[in-house]
């Protein structure tokens, strides 16, 4: 574990990170490791659609299908030294609800107050001290993307499922400004404020794609990261994020291998600019039932993460090389795109599909939510009795058996409708069998016609944690 010796405060990235010597120990841990210690939280009775850590890495937000906002403290709620301690600590749940499924949450940059957004159109603000609603702001449509500004507390965006991406200033006393940054589009599924460029925002959009917008000029794109791509006329469903410094971005989308850009040229705002520098792929990869998000995680952003509807969590490590400028310019030019076909650590455990995944600096956390109601939290190391499992082949949890169609449709899934309301384990049980086969069912009629059945039929059958102690390498 991590100790407070080994963590410095970055002024820069207003964050705590490991020490020079934390972040070698953390990286090759991660990179020697095949599977991880896990924690799991179990508060929600639904689908958990959001999770988020703060930028101080104190807390962790979680919220989804049963409208409730659950704030966890990282250091009282999760990393408690004894079981003891567990049992007596709980989160604190935010004391208003959405009317509907949460889907995005964001903490403001001074971790002063949690945004949440949802299905029901309304973007509310939290006090993380009396987890009382400080204000709430209402709109005509599904919130989609949150993103809060790397500077402002009082200034965040969001992305709307009409295709607006609007930024709002909730310091106005009654109803807060709204500036429209992109309007005209289809579906907006992401929005993400530059870590050091606070004038620049990156969306995405169902007809666009990913795209840089300069606030300042709102409604002109300034550079296509991505451009989108439908696959029989549906939404590739796209997600991104910058890593910590705003120099590449991570694109992740249904039916798309994970692609880093390089975002770093004379004027980054140049139109048409970004390149390609590296995609990723797995034999236990596979998107095509649900949005996924994605992140970058480890010291110094040395892996990239998302998640996969085969159950698990998967992380990359990005090509050597590509912190280099001169090696990345190259690979830019001369469009090398470099090729990262194994994930260095696949995360099983979830009972369903992995939507959410999150990286904590400060202790080398690693978070991950999604259909199943649990949310499990991943360390390379052993904090305590709570967290089971381990780092070697060998502790990685067989995967459960696929429920098959007509199961779902006999109700041969442990008879949810029969087992009444609540929230103890027989009905969380239940409700998670009902879950974990109807996307099974959606699933299996997808993976029928992708040339990754074979991959998604192993993957489900047994626990596929794999590692690699090699870094790959920069082609081209």
């Amino acid at each position: 574990m991590l100790t407070p010796k080994d963590l410095q405060f970055n002024k820069d990235l207003r964050k705590y990170e490991p020490s020079q010597y934390g972040k070698i120990f953390l990286r090759n841990k991660l990179r020697s490791s095949s599977h991880l210690y896990v924690k799991s939280l179990s508060q929600h009775t639904g689908s958990v659609n959001a999770i988020e850590f703060d930028s101080k890495n104190e807390f962790l937000a979680s919220g989804g299908d049963d409208t409730s906002i659950i704030l966890w403290n990282i250091e009282r709620d999760i990393l408690v030294a004894d079981s003891s301690s567990s049992s007596q600590s709980s989160p604190t749940r935010m004391s208003e609800r959405h009317m509907s499924n949460i889907f995005a949450l964001q903490f403001d940059c001074q971790s002063r107050s949690l945004i949440s957004a949802g299905n029901d159109g309304i973007i509310f603000l939290h006090d993380l001290c009396t987890g009382q609603l400080i204000r709430g702001m209402v709109r005509t449509r599904s919130v989609l993307g949150l993103s809060s500004h790397p500077c402002n507390p009082a200034v965040l965006a969001a992305a709307f499922s009409d295709g607006r991406v609007i930024q709002y200033d909730t310091r106005a006393a009654e109803r807060p400004p709204a500036m429209p940054i992109l309007t005209d589009c289809l579906m907006a599924t992401c929005v993400a404020y530059h870590p050091t460029d606070e004038h620049l925002v990156m969306a995405a959009t169902a007809d666009t794609g990913v795209c840089l917008v300069d606030v300042r000029q709102p409604m002109q794109l300034c550079k296509i990261v991505e451009r989108a791509a439908a696959r029989n006329g549906d939404s590739c469903s796209l997600n991104a994020c910058f890593d910590s410094t705003g120099s590449s971005a991570l694109v992740v989308g249904r039916c798309r291998c994970p692609a880093l850009y390089s975002l770093t040229t004379p004027d980054q705002r140049d139109f048409d600019s970004a390149s390609q520098i590296a995609l990723f792929d797995d034999a236990n990869y596979y998107s095509s039932c649900t949005s996924k998000s994605c992140c970058f995680a480890g010291p110094d952003d040395a892996f990239v993460a998302t998640g996969s509807d085969s159950c698990q969590a998967l992380l990359w490590q990005r090509p050597s090389g590509l912190d280099n400028p001169a090696i990345r310019d190259h690979a830019v030019r001369g469009r090398g795109v470099a090729q990262v076909d194994k994930a260095c650590l696949t995360l099983t455990g979830h009972q369903s599909i992995v939507n959410q995944v999150r990286y904590c600096p400060r202790f080398g956390l690693i978070a991950s939510s999604g259909v199943d109601l649990t949310v499990r939290v991943w360390s390379p190391f052993s904090l305590g009795p709570d967290f089971s499992g381990g780092v070697n082949p060998c502790d990685a949890p067989p995967q459960r058996q696929v429920h098959t169609h007509s199961e779902f449709l006999s109700g041969g899934v442990g008879g949810f409708l029969g087992s009444g309301a609540g929230n103890g384990p027989a009905y969380r049980s239940a409700k998670e069998k009902l879950l974990s086969a109807y996307f099974d069912s959606l699933l299996q009629k997808d993976v029928c016609s992708s040339n990754k059945s074979s991959n998604f039929s192993e993957s489900s059958s047994s626990s596929s944690a794999s590692s690699s102690d090699e870094e790959p390498a920069l082609s081209g």
